[in-house]
């Protein structure tokens, strides 16, 4: 069972890259070669090079599996005819090996000592970006670079068997793997239907199995979540003569215990805004804020307007571990209840009774949660109360245009722009804020009688308000 064509289309690779029926564009002026199905070979431009003869397609197959290494002679007329090689082999191979310079270059074939060498530089070959892809967990990418069975025309031969047996369990592996993310992400029934026909189609495969099971269960369905152990014990048994594997043991005694650790994760929720491009030189300042986030309940980052503070600020948030990450824009607030108002917006709490500040701090008690406020000066007393609220359950990150302690919180630390570095202030100031909220957390360190950490990051006055995009 191949990948859904979903998979293939509207799927964007790295570098700009777009993803196309199952083949992957990467770099212009680039070629590309595909083993992963059918064998296929694409100009830079993207036009088809039809190679057509097929003893010249087994050639070019036989060299990409061994890209940049040399194949003999010998290798290579075995692979074109097996055990019963024509007198005239010798210079048939060098027929072909004109045939696929013609094609691809005369560059591309090199002839060494004793055979020849694929030369891949610059080029796309599937099977790199199918591990590379895989190993970066885009596993979804790396499925979509599949357009049937690797090296399908040449399944039945002795050269190609083992590998293409290699490969198809890799996929394998990853399309589990995949699945797997699918329930940890809470998309149990939407993969159940997947996972009943990927274990028809290999119905001794231990970790499909349990997959399916664990997907059943996790959709409501415990029953069936048995069922599905039942039916795999006595397949494995009937066919094998085993019992089902420890982690099938295991998996239906906690379905039987309802053990809490079988549930999903709950997906982390990242509401910030994605920014168009991305934040180039500011390594070191990022680092700052997040070592501050880390460390403290209240982080500040104050400078003129345009400098960059927001930027700054949803950065460090959506580069935060915290399972939610939430944006609260406040340049329309005006008073205290539409700060709050805003937050719960944000938060999405809809009901009229769970809107005050004291119900969302409640709210907050018992997660990890990460806020980032922007626009904060024209309402600082409004967010100094909500701070002052959220503080006993949340960690806070913030920041403003105007500089000075206009929390009114004694025990503050503040770190402070100096030309072109970002050091600490011994008092506080504040404009954009990053309001990390983490319940769980129990201390911070402070520099007075106050339980509350806050320290503020602030922008120079003399940047100029162009050196960086809010």
């Amino acid at each position: 069972m191949w990948p859904q064509e979903s998979y293939f289309s509207s799927m964007r690779a790295g570098g700009g890259a777009r993803l196309e029926s199952g083949w992957s564009y990467l770099t212009l002026g680039a070629m590309e070669f595909g083993l992963l199905g059918p064998l296929r070979v694409r100009a830079g431009d993207g036009s088809e090079i039809d190679v057509t003869a097929a003893k010249v397609r087994t050639l070019l197959a036989l060299l990409l599996v061994h890209r940049g290494r040399p194949v003999v002679q010998s290798r290579i007329i075995d692979a074109l005819w097996g055990e019963q090689p024509p007198a005239s082999a010798v210079n048939l191979v060098h027929g072909y090996v004109r045939d696929l310079r013609r094609a691809l270059g005369h560059s591309r074939v090199e002839s060494v000592a004793g055979g020849y060498r694929l030369d891949t530089d610059g080029c796309t070959v599937d099977l790199d970006r199918f591990t590379a892809l895989a190993d970066a967990g885009r596993h979804r990418e790396a499925l979509a670079l599949w357009h049937g069975a690797a090296l399908a025309e040449w399944a039945d031969t002795t050269w190609a068997r083992g590998l293409a047996a290699r490969l198809d369990e890799e996929r394998r592996d990853v399309l589990e793997r995949r699945l797997s993310a699918d329930l940890d992400a809470g998309q149990a029934s939407e993969v159940v239907g997947e996972l009943v026909a990927l274990v028809e189609e290999a119905p001794l495969r231990e970790r499909l199995r349990a997959l399916l099971i664990r997907a059943l269960y996790l959709s409501g369905r415990q029953a069936d979540a048995l069922r599905a152990y039942q039916d795999a014990r006595t397949t494995l048994i009937d066919e094998l003569g085993v019992e089902p594997g420890p982690e099938l043991q295991r998996l239906e005694e906690a379905i039987l215990t309802q053990d809490p650790a079988l549930a999903a994760p709950a997906p982390r929720v990242v509401a910030v805004p994605a920014p168009i491009t991305p934040l180039l030189g500011r390594g070191s300042e990022l680092a700052l804020v997040r070592e501050l986030l880390g460390s403290s309940r209240l982080v500040t980052v104050t400078g003129p307007g345009g400098v960059g503070k927001t930027r700054l600020a949803i950065a460090a948030g959506r580069a935060e571990a915290a399972p939610s990450v939430w944006f609260v824009e406040l340049v329309a607030a005006a008073s205290e209840q539409q700060v709050v108002s805003a937050l719960a917006d944000a938060l999405h709490v809809a009901e009229p009774g769970e809107r005050s500040i004291g119900a969302i701090a409640d709210y907050l008690t018992d997660r990890d949660v990460l806020l980032v406020l922007d626009n904060c000066e024209q309402v600082v007393d409004a967010v100094a109360s909500l701070v002052t609220v959220l503080s006993t359950s949340a960690s806070i990150c913030a920041s403003w245009r105007r500089a000075g302690n206009r929390w009114g919180l004694s025990a503050n630390r503040c770190c402070r722009w100096a030309g072109w570095s970002l050091r600490r202030l011994p008092s506080c100031s504040s404009s954009a804020h990053i309001l990390p909220i983490r319940a769980r957390r129990s201390t911070s360190r402070s520099c007075g009688a106050s339980s509350i950490g806050c320290r503020d990051c602030r922008w120079p006055s003399s940047w100029p308000e162009r050196a960086l995009p809010r």
